[in-house]
């Protein structure tokens, strides 16, 4: 029997990330995704959005969309299909003391990110509206995905049997269509009680609140070199507008550098984006937390290094954590080789990009 809508949409969701090292480098490399530094410079069209306003409403998806997923109580790959959303609250209560403690760290992480972060921060610059509409994609695609593992709704897992890199990673692309074959493990996502009592697992989500302050720490450092200094002092980007309306040839550049500036302490003395750095690290420590004690993982017969990578592919944590790199990595790179063009020798020569002596 066809799969239900929801199930097509999960494993449509899930094929969009698996291709995410493949599809976001391509997108990427080839633009400059138009926010933040690569933002179009004053333009006030319709396509032009308010970068705090327009960060709010695309990062705020992700947790109403992962809240509504998770409390939907009804599983996906059944023949009956179910209701993509339909939360109730009694829900929540019925999983897993590990799944609720994960459930409540992405919550925590997506009302900074699209709350606290956006009305507290100094205004963003403003971005091209094909920026939020393409987040507010991934958000839903992801919220929903992760909810629904986390809620133990999500369709058996495929078989992983196979011998090769290419049989590993096609059977995990070709099982989104062909859900027949599978381990017949139901709520795969679904954590054993008993991993709230392992050092381990405190480890992982340890790890991720170190990732999560570090996000926020060296985010804060960038918000500081926006502020505006007090005491209504004449600044250099008052001094660098009046150089581009007297026509002064340096007058754009000098804007630029009054808008923009290197970044100093902590990590930002290793790298450009250390909090890109430190959002991986709490997303692997997410992952780690989310997959290490599922009976998938703790099977007497060890699986080979292809059988895992083609487990992982199926496991929307691990999904998230590859789709996040795929997109950030290649926007850090750019990054990083902006800063030196727009800096020059002012830029320190030793820094990395995003992982400190390595690249």
């Amino acid at each position: 029997m066809a799969d239900s809508l929801p199930t097509t949409l999960y494993n449509l969701g899930a094929l969009s990330f698996r291709l995410s090292p493949l599809l976001a480098p391509i997108l990427i490399w080839g633009m400059d995704a138009p926010h933040g530094r690569f933002a179009p410079k004053n333009d006030q069209s319709w396509t032009s959005v308010h970068g705090n306003y327009g960060w709010l409403v695309m990062e705020i998806v992700s947790p109403l969309t992962f809240v509504a997923s998770l409390l939907t109580p009804f599983a996906l790959g059944n023949k009956h299909g179910g209701p993509i959303l339909r939360p109730t609250w009694d829900s929540f209560g019925t999983l897993p003391l590990p799944n609720r403690v994960l459930a409540v760290a992405f919550v925590l992480h997506y009302l900074h990110r699209a709350l606290i972060s956006p009305l507290t921060s100094p205004t963003r610059s403003r971005m091209h509206i094909s920026v939020p509409i393409s987040a507010i994609g991934f958000n839903l695609n992801n919220g929903f995905l992760l909810g629904a593992w986390l809620a133990g709704r999500s369709p058996p897992l495929p078989s992983t049997s196979s011998s090769s890199a290419a049989a590993a990673i096609g059977g995990a692309i070709k099982s989104i269509w062909n859900t027949q074959s599978t381990v017949g493990l139901g709520g795969p996502g679904l954590i054993p009680p008993s991993a709230i009592q392992h050092p381990l697992f405190w480890l992982g989500i340890a790890g991720w609140a170190i990732g999560f302050a570090g996000n926020i720490y060296h985010d804060e450092i960038l918000a500081n070199l926006r502020r505006k200094p007090r005491g209504g002092a004449t600044t250099t980007a008052t001094k660098a507008v009046e150089k581009k309306k007297s026509g002064d040839g340096k007058g754009k550049e000098d804007a630029v550098k009054s808008r923009y500036k290197v970044p100093h302490g902590a990590l930002f003395e290793y790298v450009s984006f250390p909090n890109y750095l430190c959002e991986w690290f709490e997303w692997a420590s997410f992952t780690f937390s989310a997959l290490y004690f599922l009976p998938l993982f703790q099977q007497q017969q060890p699986q080979t290094p292809l059988e895992t990578l083609s487990t992982l592919l199926q496991t929307p944590p691990f999904l998230f954590l590859l789709a996040e790199v795929s997109a950030m990595l290649p926007r850090a790179y750019k990054g990083h080789r902006w800063y030196r063009d727009t800096f020059g020798d002012e830029f320190p020569k030793d820094r990395k990009v995003v992982v400190p002596f390595v690249f």
